[in-house]
Formats: C-alpha cells, structure tokens, sequence
C-alpha cells in the first residue's frame, strides 16, 4: 500500500466519522482511536498533528470543520455535504415530518 493511499484512508475515515456525527463534538480521544486504535504500535508520535492536517485537507475541499482544542471536532451543515451526502431531507433528519 502506497503512502498517499494510506493518507487518503485516514482521512476518508474521518471525513465519514464527522459526517456521521454532523453538527456535533467528537472528542479527540475517539478519532485517535478510530483512526489508529488498531495500530500496534499506537499510531503516529503526534496523533493530533495529523488529525489536524486531515482536517486542513477536507477544508481545502470545501468541508466547515471547527476544531476546540479541549473538546474535539465538529463538522457543520454546508451545501457541499448537504447536496453530497444526501442531507437536508425535507422531511427532517430522521425522517419525521415536523
């Protein structure tokens, strides 16, 4: 495996982790397990260093990502993943009408 493929993994992982939990907090502590909890050696030395430039990298494509230095990393609600990721159901979030 070539080391932009892995790159692109990592941060195709967190890209969907954030989705996933859209509009709310994911404590650092979660993504540095998600992303390198199965790693034998523990993953890399600066575990949020690289989370950070996985984030630079998904704002440059146009994701709103917030980062709190204490609290974690949220992504919000923009046109990009709205109209991507099929959200902005007319019918709610969870499919009931309002």
């Amino acid at each position: 495996m070539s080391k932009k493929r892995l790159v692109d993994t990592k941060k195709g992982m967190l890209r969907q982790a954030l989705l996933w939990q859209l509009e709310r907090f994911v404590p650092w502590e979660a993504l540095e397990d998600l992303l390198w909890g199965d790693d034998k050696d523990g993953g890399p030395y600066n575990t949020r260093g690289n989370i950070h430039i996985h984030i630079m990298r998904l704002r440059d494509e146009g994701y709103n990502i917030e980062v709190w230095n204490k609290v974690g990393v949220r992504m919000r609600e923009t046109p990009l993943n709205r109209k991507k990721y099929h959200f902005g159901n007319p019918r709610g979030r969870y499919g009931k009408s309002h």
